[in-house]
């Protein structure tokens, strides 16, 4: 099944394109794991929704900061938070009680990028990019070692037990030079690059801005999508890398072409080409926690957060558009995608406008308003909540697959799991584009008897026709009347008691 582009929101940064090459693996990580049910958290039925139970452990705590924090760590015993627009970080004691120590940092920084805590040996890594060193300081800002590179990076991560750095650094095959020309390098703690990986395109680098959303960590374990791709890999400090999960296959090609189309940077960029673009990207950020992966996608220009369990394939499929109120005791405001992790920990900043608006749902619904909630308004505060899903009563609260919106996925939902074989075999849809009628010709693995049911639907998910079908020694043939139709893409949607899939087609 071809995936489908509708054109979606601008992003406000967009990734500069790296050309994936084949992985090598090591074996002590977690193997690769997939979507294997794809469901939809249906925020209408509020009636059955208790928010409070949407996670199983929440925290907050207050952080006195004017920008939203560039990063957030989480550890034993200490909270980091990153605001270097303000040339400071944030250490807070961590669990509660909170008490907020302010790190200055040194002033001769220049573009502060990241930062890796070594909560062990007190002591943090800070990547100082303008200056193009990484600098290790105290709980105090009191600089105790330089690291040179001699490159500008993104983002960085370190291992103490290692020793050894991995640097993201997408745009230093502009600088003449340097004769390096991959967007990963490792080196060791002596600045020596040790290892190179993941080639750059440079003529992408003119087309689009970069960020360093494609690199992410997890204490000292580093995770790389590159841009434009499909594909998550592990990074390892020896050199090599492992693909551990590919949302669904693009066609890298028709995705580099469009890239190249578009204006350079230095010129107006055509905004429909920027929607398209952006739509392109098979993933436009994500988290890797312990047990969950959470990706951020654009469908239909709208902004999905995918929940994916790692153990069981399941995958939950969240809009954030949902009001503030009407949600269970003591926890009253709109799901609150992630943009950090640490540990077992997800981790979400709720700014001091946010704060408001909860107090004022709050206040709206006469309930009792919280002590952080409260705190963090009295003090012009925004607040950090860190927590974990219960990924069980989010999924028994949604719904199946149900829609064609996600059929980009190129996945097959299962819905009997001791039976992973595919039972609708030998999908035909005919002809493709198709103008006066479609139709559809499959096998099914099941008794004779069987009764399939079969829907047109469109791109909203709304179905059009429906009809019931029996089959002839397994064998199943099925038609629609299209006359009716306006020109564009449709779905057939073909189910049974065991499983459903969804095809695409177009009507011309």
């Amino acid at each position: 099944m071809k995936s489908f582009t509708i054109l979606g929101l601008f992003a406000l940064t967009l990734t500069a394109f790296v050309i994936t090459i084949n992985s090598s693996g090591l074996g002590q990580i977690d193997t690769e794991f997939k979507i294997k049910k794809l469901r939809l958290f249906d925020w209408e039925d509020r009636s059955s929704i208790e928010l409070s139970k949407f996670y199983s452990y929440t925290n907050f705590f207050p952080i006195q900061i004017e920008n939203t924090p560039e990063d957030v760590k989480l550890l034993n015993k200490n909270a980091f938070v990153q605001n270097f627009r303000g040339d400071y970080l944030g250490l807070y004691s961590y669990p509660p009680p909170f008490i907020p120590v302010q790190i200055n940092l040194p002033h001769n920084i220049s573009f502060p990028v990241a930062m890796v805590p070594d909560e062990k040996n007190k002591v943090i890594y800070i990547g100082d990019s303008g200056n193009k060193q990484v600098l290790k300081i105290d709980y105090f800002g009191k600089v105790i070692e330089e690291y040179p590179i001699g490159i500008h990076f993104l983002s960085f991560n370190y291992s103490p037990t290692e020793e050894k750095f991995i640097f993201y650094s997408p745009m230093q095959v502009l600088e003449s030079d340097q004769p390096v020309e991959s967007s990963i390098i490792i080196t060791n703690s002596k600045m020596k690059i040790l290892h190179n990986i993941f080639p750059i395109n440079p003529s992408f680098l003119s087309k689009v801005p970069i960020s360093r959303q494609s690199f992410k960590t997890l204490g000292s374990r580093t995770f790389f999508n590159p841009p434009f791709s499909s594909e998550i890999y592990e990074l390892f400090y020896n050199g090599t890398y492992k693909k551990i999960f590919d949302l669904y296959p693009r066609d890298k090609d028709e995705i580099k072409n469009n890239v190249l189309n578009i204006p350079s940077i230095d010129k107006n960029m055509n905004q429909q080409n920027s929607f398209s673009l952006n739509e392109s990207q098979p993933i436009a950020d994500y988290l890797v926690g312990k047990n969950e992966l959470i990706i951020e996608k654009y469908i239909n220009g709208i902004r999905y957060n995918l929940i994916i369990e790692k153990g069981t394939g399941r995958c939950i499929i969240i809009s954030p558009k949902v009001a503030l109120n009407n949600f269970g005791q003591g926890f009253r405001f709109a799901f609150k995608a992630p943009k950090y992790v640490s540990e077992s920990k997800f981790i979400a900043y709720i700014s001091n406008k946010e704060c408001y608006e909860i107090k004022n749902a709050f206040i709206s619904s006469g309930t009792s308003i919280p002590d952080y909630l409260e705190n963090a308004t009295k003090n012009q505060c925004g607040l950090i909540m860190d927590h974990s899903y219960n990924f069980n009563y989010i999924y028994d609260h949604s719904k199946d697959d149900i829609r064609p919106l996600f059929a980009d996925f190129n996945y097959s939902s299962q819905l009997n799991d001791a039976n992973n074989q595919l039972l609708f075999q030998q999908v035909k849809l005919f002809p493709n584009p198709a103008s006066e009628t479609i139709n559809i010709q499959f096998k099914h693995l099941s008794s004779p008897e069987t009764i399939i049911s079969l829907s047109l639907l469109d791109v909203w998910g709304n179905t059009l026709m429906q009809q019931k079908v029996a089959g002839q020694d397994g064998l199943f043939r099925a038609e629609f009347n299209l006359q009716e139709l306006i020109p564009g893409n449709y779905f057939i949607s073909i189910y049974s008691k065991e499983q459903r899939e969804l095809f695409q087609f177009v009507v011309n």
